[in-house]
């Protein structure tokens, strides 16, 4: 008797080392899990500042452009005006 009772605390022993190897396993898992989440939570957070800067810089890239746009046709318009009062010949008066 004393054999077989001898077994089932070894077997007892074995389920209990097998689910403190399982939970100690479990919390390895977990204590790498949550710095690997924060790290690319804040890698998310900064590719998002990146692409709001870069529609920023977009945007005002395309309002100079604008801008050289209308300032090229004034300064073609007063061009060509100028020209054609300089010019001699009646027919582009």
């Amino acid at each position: 008797m004393g054999l077989c009772n001898n077994t089932k605390i070894a077997r007892k022993a074995a389920a209990s080392a097998q689910i403190i190897c399982t939970t100690s396993t479990t919390v390895m898992i977990i204590t790498l899990y949550f710095p690997l989440q924060i790290i690319a939570v804040i890698i998310s957070y900064q590719l998002s500042v990146i692409s709001y800067q870069l529609s920023v810089i977009s945007y005002q890239l395309s309002d100079v452009s604008f801008k050289f746009l209308w300032l090229s046709r004034k300064l073609g318009e007063k061009c060509s005006l100028s020209y054609i009062q300089r010019c001699p010949t009646p027919f582009l008066r």
